[in-house]
């Protein structure tokens, strides 16, 4: 699994560590998804992430989870799947517009010479977020009745 992660240190000199997956962040990775995914998806209903959670949680630890945590304290994570699909990156919603999610995609960036990862087009402020962070999109489907964009990004 290589290392349990690395330091850098923000301009309040704070200690940030980016670490492994750990089955002790799980609880808190759930509430991040499900909130998360509850306000950037308002235009699916609650009970369809309701019902995608005893799935989710059962495939996190399959995945390689990155988490982002600050003074004790799970702000975001992001998950990759098989060798480089992004399945989700996510920060908790009090934290989002402090380049957590930067940090996180910087720190995957680095690890794999290719991403991937589909975003619904209505999540304008995501789509947004990763072409300014290089993706593009590559194609475009249909999911859950709503357009879902498959967006790349080659290192």
């Amino acid at each position: 699994m290589g290392s349990p992660g690395f330091v850098c240190t923000c301009k309040k000199e704070a200690i940030i560590l980016i670490k492994e997956y750990s089955p002790q962040y799980l609880d808190a990775i759930m509430d991040i998804w499900l909130s998360a995914n509850q306000t950037a998806h308002s235009f699916i209903s609650n009970a369809y992430w309701q019902n995608a959670y005893a799935e989710t949680k059962q495939q996190i630890p399959k995945a390689e989870v990155f988490v982002f945590e600050q003074e004790g304290v799970v702000k975001g994570f992001v998950g990759i799947a098989g060798q480089a699909f992004v399945a989700g990156l996510f920060v908790k919603n009090e934290y989002q517009q402090q380049g957590i999610g930067q940090k996180l995609l910087a720190h995957c960036q680095k690890r794999y010479g290719r991403l991937e990862l589909d975003v619904y087009a209505k999540n304008e402020k995501a789509v947004r977020f990763y072409q300014k962070n290089g993706f593009s999109i590559a194609a475009t489907k249909a999911n859950n009745g709503y357009t879902e964009h498959r967006m790349v990004w080659e290192g």
